[in-house]
């Protein structure tokens, strides 16, 4: 699914991105962004998984690391741990 995401301060500025299923997981990719290990225009810096039936989120917010920068568990937000 193709979509351009607007400036969240109202600014002119608007990226381009698409979200693609792979099979137990889903990429964000973002013109102009990506991951060590990809060819430039073909990364995603973003992952979403299932991973034992948990959703994690994998980001790599450097792209000369070959591995994840930040592996983020979302158990916490499932809503029946709401207080």
């Amino acid at each position: 699914m193709n979509m351009e995401l607007q400036d969240a301060y109202d600014g002119p500025s608007k990226l381009q991105a698409k979200i693609v299923h792979e099979g137990h997981g889903i990429e964000v990719k973002v013109k102009g962004y990506g991951h060590a290990s990809t060819q430039d225009g073909h990364g995603s810096p973003i992952y979403i998984e299932n991973r034992h039936g948990k959703l994690f989120v994998c980001i790599w917010s450097d792209i000369n690391q070959e591995d994840p920068t930040h592996i983020i568990d979302m158990s916490k937000a499932l809503e029946n741990n709401r207080e």
